[in-house]
């Protein structure tokens, strides 16, 4: 397992030309499918690599086949990710009853799959499969079915 926070600032390389074709800047995820779905790199002029792009997502450096694999955002969703509004890490973790349940510090995946397995939080860990959305303001998990009497 990797984590976002590891990954970031990665260096993503082209594997035909052996040359950098950015930095790791953000993670774009789907809620739904607890899954990674693009990385977003650049600082300057951010792009998207699509996760099925991506060859290897190694310790040093991730792997694509070219350069070309790097496309512009092409809905609003796609624009606020890469402008970083969509970041996981950092959000305040509500349940979907509304309640706090801590603020991500990390998250963890499989860095062959990019499936989400953990949200780290500053109250504990939280299995990605209770992921139900992300926003500007928060991330969104369904209530723990194991907590007794916080209604978490």
């Amino acid at each position: 397992m990797t984590t976002f926070r590891e990954g970031t600032g990665r260096t993503v390389m082209s594997r035909t030309t052996a040359e950098s074709v950015g930095q790791v800047q953000h993670f774009t995820v789907s809620p739904d499918e607890q899954q990674i779905t693009a990385l977003v790199i650049d600082a300057k002029h951010q792009r998207l690599i699509d996760w099925s792009a991506i060859e290897s997502f190694g310790h040093d450096a991730v792997v694509v086949e070219s350069e070309s694999v790097a496309r512009e955002p092409v809905n609003e969703s796609e624009k606020r990710a890469t402008a970083g509004e969509l970041d996981m890490v950092g959000k305040l973790v509500l349940s979907d009853l509304g309640n706090s349940c801590g603020t991500t510090h990390d998250v963890e995946f499989d860095a062959q799959s990019g499936r989400l397995s953990t949200l780290s939080t500053d109250q504990g860990r939280i299995d990605a499969a209770r992921l139900v959305g992300v926003g500007d303001y928060a991330v969104v998990v369904r209530k723990d079915p194991d907590a007794e009497l916080t209604g978490e």
